[in-house]
């Protein structure tokens, strides 16, 4: 058994033992807030006795749980810019690490966002990049096989169907007026669309720029 399946062990005979009404097992998850992917899990243990369906995440909404908005950050020509690679050094197997700014780390950390990835680096965003960037592992997206029919980049469609309903920030250096136009319609919450010139990576300008992302981030839903 590994360390992570004997602390759940010893969380959930905690969490079985307490006896807590949904009003503390609700104010416990809002202490607390689950990552994005055990939102699902989080609803089941507020409310064991409900058919939730596909309807978890929206009950978890309703009581302020799961609502932070998310940041989905791109890798290659965004925190890695294409100029890197004119200054490799070292032994580095990809040559855009030259190029990554271990400041980025802190000055994401600080958003009032989930941070994810979402980029083809898949896995080895958490084991390359985080470290560098002094980030913990976090949320990866996964990309469907199928892409979509060129009209827009592959992305896109599969963010807006990832962030399921949450607000989200999307940083990348193929984003166009197209995604922006797609997103505006067909996506049933806010969402910010912010293009990195692939060249540079993120700059001062694209930070400033962000600022919009940061008091879009902290923003509190109504209704």
């Amino acid at each position: 058994m590994g360390d992570g399946e004997w602390h759940l062990m010893v969380w959930w005979h905690w969490w079985e033992s307490g006896g807590m009404d949904e009003a503390e097992r609700t104010a416990y998850f809002q202490a607390d807030e689950p990552p994005h992917e055990w939102l699902d899990w989080a609803a089941h243990q507020i409310w064991p006795d409900m058919d939730l369906g596909d309807a978890g995440v929206r009950y978890l909404a309703e009581h302020g749980i799961g609502t932070r908005p998310l940041l989905f950050r791109d890798v290659d020509g965004t925190l890695l810019p294409f100029a890197g690679a004119a200054r490799q050094v070292g032994d580095e197997a990809n040559p855009l690490l030259a190029g990554l700014d271990p400041e980025y780390g802190r000055r994401l950390a600080v958003l009032p966002c989930d941070l994810v990835w979402a980029t083809t680096w898949m896995a080895e965003a958490n084991e390359v990049l985080a470290p560098r960037l002094g980030l913990p592992r976090l949320p990866i997206v996964d990309w469907p096989d199928d892409h979509d029919d060129g009209r827009l980049p592959w992305k896109t469609r599969h963010l807006v169907e990832w962030a399921a309903g949450r607000r989200f920030v999307w940083v990348d250096d193929e984003i166009t007026d197209a995604d922006r136009k797609w997103v505006a319609t067909n996506s049933s919450v806010p969402a910010l669309l912010h293009r990195v010139d692939p060249r540079c990576g993120l700059t001062v300008a694209d930070y400033r720029a962000m600022g919009e992302g940061r008091r879009f981030c902290s923003v509190t839903p109504t209704g």
